[in-house]
């Protein structure tokens, strides 16, 4: 049986995701390193999460998601948004333009 997950904010449909789809070894080694980074705490409803269990992690990963959503949508320019890790800081580079998310 297929599964899907569907994210909806006030009524309107979001993301579709089909949970059953087969991951490429690139998308598991992204979702390894997600883990890998969460593993070690964020900021939650203005709180530093530093253990987070499995629901503190089903309430931060859908904000980032709907944040990529938005700018996805609102920013059509925007091709590309990096993150890079500094020690405990977040630097976030946004690539405007055709190619810059080459790399991602």
């Amino acid at each position: 049986m297929d599964r899907t997950l569907e994210i909806i904010q006030d009524g309107e449909p979001l993301l579709h995701f089909e949970c059953a789809a087969t991951l490429s070894a690139l998308q598991r080694r992204q979702l390894a390193q997600l883990d890998q980074r969460l593993d070690q705490g964020f900021e939650l409803d203005g709180e530093r999460i530093g253990y987070p269990d499995r629901d503190q992690r089903v309430r931060f990963v859908p904000a980032v998601r709907g944040l990529c959503t938005w700018l996805g949508q609102r920013v059509p320019e925007l091709s590309a948004i990096r993150i890079h890790t500094r020690a405990e800081e977040l630097e976030v580079e946004l690539d405007y333009g055709p190619g810059a998310g080459s790399d991602v």
